[in-house]
């Protein structure tokens, strides 16, 4: 137990999905910066423009944009994040749509806000990626410092100052490895965990609906075993064996008869015998 425990903490380290998550994480900031950015001059200039037509140009260029940038997303989550997201089915286009009738489809279709929701998601979670990735470096650079030293390690900035660790002998060199190692495994956990939430916020947001269960599906038919609750067995009742009609009955097998009728032996016992007239013979001598 205690090898697999140590083998689950450690085993981060060696792990080829820690080093995606990471990369993803790495990736947030720019582009949830640059989401922000676009999404936010599309909606604001869109709106305070609406009473002309480029304001409504730009807003329906931002929503189809959006959309666009939504399945670079659901790429970029299959690719790097441990999730199969498949596209979304609900635009229900015709190929003798218009084209106003197929931008209207986009409109309507929930997929498309969805999309927009995840792409202001990734703003936050992009600030949240930069923050784990900086702080993943800085142990790093604890774990190495017997090659680099004297160096200064930044962990934050307050007030513009930076505060750190300024290492400067081998002694502090030699005990900041073990304290980087072992922030280095924690971070990579956080990371790991940050990058399982993103994927599952990915696979509700860019992702397809489960298709709908089918109403019209008559449940299986109980088996005999014991129930899953009460932990009691049910057996199931077998339908008694129906006699068909046309069928003649067999003697051998009359429930009517007594056992000695069925197998033909007499009956010695004067039990259930009909009554037989008696013959009297008389003799006159």
């Amino acid at each position: 137990m205690g090898a697999t425990w140590l083998r689950s903490v450690l085993g981060v380290i060696s792990r080829g999905q820690t080093y995606k998550n990471l990369l993803y994480l790495l990736l947030a900031f720019p582009l949830g910066m640059l989401y922000f950015m676009l999404l936010l001059f599309g909606f604001v200039f869109g709106t305070v423009l609406a009473f002309f037509l480029v304001g409504i140009a730009i807003l329906l260029a931002t929503i189809l944009g959006g959309r666009i940038l939504g399945e670079f997303e659901r790429w970029l989550a299959n690719a790097l994040l441990a999730v199969s997201i498949t596209p979304p089915d609900d635009l229900n286009r015709h190929p003798e749509d218009s084209t106003i009738t197929q931008i209207r489809r986009y409109i309507d279709a929930p997929s498309t806000w969805r999309a927009l929701g995840f792409l202001l998601l990734k703003f936050w979670a992009g600030i949240l990626g930069f923050i784990l990735v900086f702080s993943v470096i800085s142990a790093l650079l604890l774990v190495t410092s017997p090659l680099h030293y004297p160096h200064f390690v930044e962990f934050l900035t307050v007030n513009d100052e930076p505060i750190g660790w300024h290492i400067t002998t081998f002694e502090e060199s030699l005990l900041a490895v073990p304290l980087g190692l072992g922030v280095t495994i924690v971070l990579l956990h956080v990371s790991n965990a940050v990058s399982y939430v993103l994927g599952q916020s990915a696979q509700s947001l860019l992702g397809g609906n489960e298709p709908p269960a089918d109403r019209n599906h008559t449940p299986t038919q109980r088996q005999s075993g014991p129930d899953a609750h009460t932990g009691m067995r049910h057996e199931q009742p077998h339908p008694p064996a129906q006699q068909s009609p046309n069928r003649p009955r067999d003697p051998q097998h009359d429930p009517t008869q007594s056992p000695q009728q069925q197998s033909g032996e007499p009956n010695h016992s004067g039990e259930n015998e009909p009554d037989q007239p008696e013959n009297h013979e008389r003799f006159d001598r």
